[in-house]
């Protein structure tokens, strides 16, 4: 029982050939309109779209509503509503580390310094008060100084300019504990965000977790987040593969993805934001 997709790409491909996405060739504003879209998408369990036509970001497209339904979930899982939590339990009997490789398909494209520019990406604004536009499917990766543990998760980015993003960060997030480590050395915190993971990965960056720090959250920094999207795999011989970067000395590690930033932290206060809720909120710091 492998896992059936490599990248997100073959996903899509897959859903094309399932009649399971739709491409939308018609202008779309990442302003709102993206985001009114999901919402009836949502509402009525409905394909993953590929949008082709944005406004302002004409060699772009922007895939959203991929994991949206509880099938497309199982499909990613290589698995069944009736067996999911029989192949969790079968999976996560056996923990294998990743395979580590010198090049990723991000790396064909590598932008440093004033080259950087995050408002040429689609990033969608997706709330009526919303302060600016939000990264809400980006995969934070980082390590802990302390125990070398990797964390992998999804977290919300506000892209504030065209070189800077906040992260909304607080306990009992892993990523909190783990800053919490680096401010105790007196030292800044390095950070890689995948943009366009494979399925699987998608997943990963949030289930462990969520079930941690809602219950344990005192496990959260001895776990390996690297370790699950292995066990997904259910076979040794598809690894995942993952890039090795050295950056302040450190050895944070980034997923084979298609984009990969890294980010210094520093503290400042968070904007108004749209939870899944309906409500609107001021997070604070």
């Amino acid at each position: 029982m492998g896992f059936p997709f490599e990248s997100l790409r073959d996903f899509l491909r897959y859903l094309e050939e399932k009649k399971d996405l739709v491409r939308v060739k018609g202008e779309v504003d990442k302003k709102w309109e993206i985001a009114y879209i999901a919402k009836e998408l949502h509402k009525k369990q409905g394909p993953a779209v590929l949008y082709e036509n944005i406004k302002g970001h004409p060699d772009w497209r922007l895939a959203d509503h991929v994991l949206g339904t509880y099938q497309r979930c199982f499909t990613t899982l290589n698995s069944s509503r009736d067996t999911v939590f029989n192949d969790y339990i079968k999976r996560t009997s056996k923990l294998v580390p990743p395979q580590l490789v010198d090049e990723a398909p991000f790396m064909e494209v590598v932008q440093k310094g004033d080259e950087v520019d995050l408002t040429k990406i689609p990033v969608p604004t997706w709330g009526e008060h919303d302060s600016g536009p939000y990264i809400t499917c980006g995969v934070l990766v980082n390590r802990d100084p302390e125990s070398g543990s990797l964390n992998m998760a999804i977290y919300r980015m506000q892209a504030k300019d065209k070189n800077r993003t906040g992260v909304f960060i607080h306990m009992p997030k892993h990523v909190a504990y783990i800053l919490a480590n680096y401010e105790k050395r007196n030292e800044v915190m390095p950070m890689a965000v995948a943009i366009g993971c494979d399925p699987l990965t998608l997943l990963q960056g949030n289930i462990e977790k969520y079930v941690l720090e809602v219950h344990h959250p005192e496990a959260l920094q001895s776990i390996d987040s690297s370790l699950f999207n292995n066990v997904r795999r259910d076979d040794s011989s598809q690894r995942p593969r993952l890039f090795a970067a050295d950056i302040n000395s450190l050895k944070p590690i980034v997923d084979s993805l298609e984009a990969g930033y890294y980010h210094l932290m520093e503290s400042n206060l968070e904007d108004v934001f749209l939870k899944v809720t309906g409500r609107t909120l001021n997070a604070g710091q």
